[in-house]
């Protein structure tokens, strides 16, 4: 229970998100004593546009993961938090092209997305390492409108590479975010590893680095159209690192690159939202509170986890609820479900608010709410 003088302090900064480093550290834990036991070389980046809050904060910089960007706004947050080039892996298919040389020659990461880019880089005669994002069918998937189909135009994209100064070092894969499951990525990893070991043995070419993406999801509920809970991120690291282990047949095996943005960020962030108006309309409660359902998003396509904080001790009622955000739109709505009787003032906690909230959060009507990392 809160105290009156939290309470209160609560009150007059809503909407606020609140990010719990630790949780995130505990998050990443998981993942680092897993790997450190089944493929002990690893590398684990953190995707900027997943939270910036936490990307610029000290605590992400003193965990010594990459950083992933996919513009050239984000490398330069990546820079303001003192990220080095060769911690930063920069992926994504706009990127400027009048930077991607410059970038290259300093060590970044640079996964080239389709032909325009590469067919750039050829023509400027440039030299220097890169990665290929690559696209990868997986049965009962969408195919990605990213990186270069293995099974239609990557090798076109390698031959260039090939007859050109550049070289290809890095494989990077990313098949979407939220896979509720570990099959893809089975696939996934045991294709990049016949991919490693082919373009060695028929072309010499030593690959350093697999990155296969993110996706992983978190403990939120999942979006409408899922079914199943969420798998622990121990199955989906149990499957990626036995087919590696199983499938990859070259002297020294490239650094596996990990992308959990989601699975690391989301659980850690509550949102705090004020309940500004509460009436009862044919034994149906309607709430307004002071947020909007442009302030987070991920309302649109998944239901929440919401917690009602009231100095009150007996809410007992129960009524079918919706909770109105305070925009002037019709269609704000955060919540419609059975919830707990709400009264002016109470607070409303939404949880597992992490991932792509504040950052896609507008300023439209009211500004975007702050958020406080802890």
């Amino acid at each position: 229970m809160f105290t009156n003088k939290q309470y209160n302090r609560l009150i007059s900064n809503t909407p606020v998100f609140i990010c719990d480093s630790n949780v995130v550290l505990y998050k990443l834990s998981v993942i680092e004593n897993f790997l450190n036991i089944h493929y002990p070389n690893y590398k684990i980046a953190y995707s900027f546009k997943t939270n910036y809050s936490f990307a610029l904060s000290k605590k992400i910089k003193d965990t010594k993961l990459l950083a992933e960007v996919v513009s050239q706004k984000e490398y330069l947050l990546a820079k303001k938090n003192n990220f080095s080039d060769n911690q930063i892996i920069f992926n994504g298919p706009n990127k400027d092209l009048s930077k991607i040389s410059d970038l290259i020659k300093k060590g970044v990461t640079v996964n080239i997305d389709n032909f325009s880019e590469l067919n750039w880089l050829i023509k400027q005669n440039i030299s220097g390492e890169i990665g290929l994002r690559v696209n990868i069918k997986i049965k009962k998937m969408k195919l990605s409108r990213f990186g270069f189909s293995l099974e239609d135009n990557f090798k076109k994209a390698l031959q260039l590479i090939i007859d050109s100064k550049l070289k290809l070092s890095a494989l990077h894969c990313h098949i979407g975010t939220n896979i509720n499951g570990p099959y893809a990525y089975k696939v996934v990893a045991k294709k990049m590893a016949e991919l490693v070991n082919e373009l060695y043995i028929t072309k010499g070419i030593v690959i350093k680095t697999i990155d296969l993406g993110g996706g992983f999801p978190s403990d939120a509920l999942l979006p409408i159209e899922y079914e199943e809970l969420p798998t622990s991120i121990k199955e989906y690291l149990s499957v990626i690192t036995n087919e590696l282990n199983k499938t990859l047949n070259v002297k020294d095996k490239p650094s596996l690159i990990l992308e959990p943005g989601r699975y690391l960020v989301d659980d850690s962030v509550k949102f705090f939202t004020k309940v500004i108006d509460s009436r009862l309309l044919d034994e149906k409660q309607v709430l307004t509170v002071d947020a909007t359902m442009n302030m987070i998003p991920t309302v649109w396509y998944k239901p929440q986890k919401i917690k009602v904080l009231s100095q009150k001790n007996d809410i007992k009622n129960v009524f079918k609820t919706t909770i109105f955000g305070s925009s002037c739109q019709e269609n704000d709505i955060l919540f419609k479900e059975e919830f707990l009787e709400c009264k002016k003032d109470d607070i409303l906690i939404f949880y597992s608010m992490g991932a792509y909230n504040s950052s896609q959060a507008s300023n439209f009507i009211f500004d975007a709410p702050k958020e406080i990392v802890i």
